[in-house]
């Protein structure tokens, strides 16, 4: 949908998915560590872990070239990108998220 709106998609991943998307494998995700239960989980502080996220990629010349960053599992991940002052487009995989 976002290709035939005429924007340019850089997709990344960096955790378990990689053995079925490879081309999108990077391994370069910082401050952030996968858990097989939790996903990645902003705990124990929500802010301190975003203010890590922003001071690790602020000068990402990568992350400089994004005018909208996708995000949807968990949607409360998506405030690791509100410090970048970008617009955000949720994508909630899920009704309910405890």
């Amino acid at each position: 949908l976002l290709r035939q709106l005429g924007a340019t998609v850089h997709a990344e991943i960096d955790f378990n998915n990689c053995i079925w998307y490879p081309q999108f494998c990077k391994k370069r995700l910082k401050v952030l560590q996968f858990d097989d239960w939790r996903g990645f989980s902003l705990d124990p502080c929500p802010y301190t872990i975003r203010r890590a996220f922003f001071d690790a990629y602020k000068h990402d010349a990568e992350l400089h070239r994004v005018d909208l960053f996708v995000c949807s599992h968990p949607p409360a991940n998506c405030e690791l990108y509100m410090p970048f002052n970008r617009s955000i487009l949720v994508y909630a995989t899920t009704r309910l998220e405890f």
